[in-house]
């Protein structure tokens, strides 16, 4: 599952990690909240799997594609020179 990209999405943990405990205690309300909605998304993703279900595959797939879409539009209008 790893390409290129994997540097990239793991050099927090490369950063000094006192840095990153006070970041995280700092937002703890918004971390938690977005550490559920990642927890509801792996759940979602996981039953697909295990119970071999096509639909709620593609379901889980397709609402990945709308959130890359959402995320894609908001660094556009935030940055329009990218």
């Amino acid at each position: 599952f790893s390409g290129s990209g994997l540097r990239d999405t793991t050099r927090i943990a490369g950063s000094p990690p006192d840095l990153w405990k006070e970041i995280l205690l700092q937002n703890r309300t918004h971390v938690l909240q977005a550490l559920e909605g990642y927890e509801k998304s792996i759940r979602s993703l996981r039953t697909a799997l295990f119970e071999n279900d096509p639909a709620k595959l593609l379901k889980v797939l397709k609402q990945g594609n709308v959130y890359r879409d959402k995320l894609d539009r908001y660094i556009k209008h935030q940055n329009p020179s990218l």
